[in-house]
């Protein structure tokens, strides 16, 4: 109709058109860059927590510390952790272009991030802590987790690992103390925290593009997410 850029046969916001019919080039809450990317920031976490071995392996999601090393006040048990993000508002479709890790914490002895391959939200605490071990390592800082330092670049391996969970609507790392001999350390802020900034995905995408995909590009005026004719 007159005055509309398209028309997707509903007045759903983030979908690439608009309630008022205008084109939208990113998801509702996602930030249009204006370079042919969007960025997300992601703050809703499915679950964080402390794994370890104290009479038994346990999983600890209600502490406001997530902790790396041998914590003080459980007789230095080793403490790993871990957080999961829900990235269900990124298009399963798009292109991760770069990821960053934003944080508040404390540094004691220098940490490590690395790769999770099971979703820690469904998985048993003693699972958890062999995969932190075993995961291939994100780019940390010289001293992390460092309150100087509070965004991670997570580099092109984490981004990599980002893209292959979006239809999974989940991303998740954990973290450990690099010598997990020493009687020491470090922490991250939980999401329970009341500290800011909370635990943070800063995601980096381009929005794929082209009849079908479910989503009105700039040069479309609609788009059921097939190619299908007479429907």
């Amino acid at each position: 109709e007159s005055g509309e850029e398209c028309d997707d046969g509903n007045i759903n916001n983030g979908d690439g058109c608009n309630e008022i019919c205008q084109l939208e080039f990113c998801p509702s809450g996602h930030t249009d860059n204006h370079n042919g990317t969007c960025t997300a920031t992601l703050t809703s976490i499915i679950e964080d927590g402390n794994v370890f071995n104290q009479s038994g392996w346990r999983k600890n999601t209600s502490d406001v510390y997530l902790n790396m090393g041998k914590r003080v006040g459980t007789n230095w048990i080793v403490h790993r952790s871990y957080i999961e993000w829900n990235t269900s508002s990124i298009p399963d479709n798009a292109t991760i272009q770069d990821s960053h890790f934003i944080y508040s914490g404390g540094y004691q002895i220098n940490s490590e991030i690395r790769n999770l391959t099971s979703e820690p939200s469904i998985t048993n605490p003693k699972t958890i802590f062999d995969e932190i071990k075993s995961g291939i390592e994100y780019p940390t800082p010289n001293a992390f987790p460092f309150p100087q330092f509070p965004d991670v670049d997570l580099g092109p391996t984490a981004d990599y690992h980002i893209q292959q969970k979006l239809p999974l609507n989940w991303f998740a790392f954990g973290m450990k103390s690099i010598n997990e001999n020493v009687s020491s350390a470090s922490w991250v802020n939980s999401n329970e925290s009341t500290i800011t900034p909370k635990p943070t995905l800063i995601v980096t995408y381009t929005p794929k593009s082209g009849c079908g995909n479910g989503w009105v590009d700039i040069s479309e005026q609609f788009d059921d997410g097939n190619t299908q004719d007479g429907d």
